[in-house]
């Protein structure tokens, strides 16, 4: 018979501040703010019609109803985790759970974990793609791949490398009438743009020198995938991006006409939460991603 249950990350809240008998404390364990564990805590009260702490001037204190239910909770978790780990036992392997935008997962992970299976025959990876920030509440995602300046308390951020922009296109529009050969010959050409990162033909374009090829104009698609598909495919200019565009650059989908880059003010990171990101699986998976050249990061001038 099928039970609607409370989301996983509400439990896994309530069960923290039941137990620590403070939201403080309990978003310090969870690597949360205490108002997400607070904003958690009362929807999962809305969910049940029923209130769970006593929240007055003596501080926090767990109502009889909430007594109740944490016993209930906290011995499901307690078994759940238990039962996940015998099944992962059972299998004989590791398993490490990683969330990664789906363009990197795509064009730069998942190209290389064969690689690592290789190395680390008993170490599964399974790659959980999406845009949104991970949420380690659940217990589910061991690590994430983000892009950023590497401040996120709570978590061990371990540096995996920089990112450049640079135009790229197809070799059929570095030839014929009217080649790309140096960045002013982007007046004639139809600049891609991708909707994620908006406005960055116009830092590249500040960045380069020049000022009158208007930034704005030409198609715009929803991520990385869809820009460097359209450029490979002779559509147009697009900015690529690495790690995103080494695999298209060594097999010669596409080409980096002129040769001048932007570096990102940020780069991509590891993280895990500080709690877990020493076992020996994630350890392994750590190290062995440090060592991934980005083939094509740096062979060009840096604007």
């Amino acid at each position: 018979m099928y039970r609607k249950l409370p989301p996983m990350a509400a439990l896994r809240a309530f069960e923290a501040a039941a137990q620590l008998v403070s939201f403080k404390a309990a978003a310090a364990q969870l690597h949360r703010t205490p108002s997400a564990i607070s904003h958690q805590i009362r929807s999962l009260e809305d969910e049940l019609g029923t209130v769970l702490f006593h929240r007055d001037a003596h501080g926090l204190r767990l109502t009889d109803a909430g007594r109740e239910y944490y016993r209930d909770v906290h011995g499901v978790l307690e078994a759940l985790g238990e039962a996940t780990a015998r099944a992962r036992q059972g299998h004989g392997e590791d398993t490490v759970t990683i969330s990664l935008f789906p363009s990197l997962a795509v064009r730069w992970l998942i190209p290389r974990l064969q690689a690592f299976r290789e190395r680390w025959p008993d170490i599964e990876i399974e790659l959980v793609s999406s845009v949104r920030r991970a949420d380690f509440d659940g217990g589910v995602i061991d690590a994430a791949i983000r892009f950023g300046d590497g401040d996120w308390p709570g978590l061990r951020c371990d540096p995996l490398m920089i990112e450049e922009r640079f135009p790229v296109c197809s070799p059929a529009l570095t030839t014929g009438t009217r080649p790309l050969e140096t960045p002013d010959d982007l007046a004639h050409a139809i600049l891609l743009h991708n909707g994620a990162h908006p406005g960055e033909w116009d830092d590249w374009l500040a960045a380069a020198g020049i000022g009158h090829i208007a930034a704005d104009r030409g198609p715009v698609f929803d991520a990385s995938n869809e820009v460097l598909a359209a450029a490979a495919n002779g559509m147009g200019v697009a900015l690529g991006r690495t790690p995103l565009v080494e695999s298209d650059l060594a097999t010669g989908r596409l080409v980096e006409p002129f040769g001048q880059r932007l570096r990102s003010p940020g780069q991509y990171w590891l993280v895990a939460p500080e709690a877990t990101a020493d076992q020996p699986s994630l350890a392994a998976l750590r190290a062995w991603l440090q060592e991934q050249p980005v083939s094509f990061a740096s062979q060009s001038g840096l604007l």
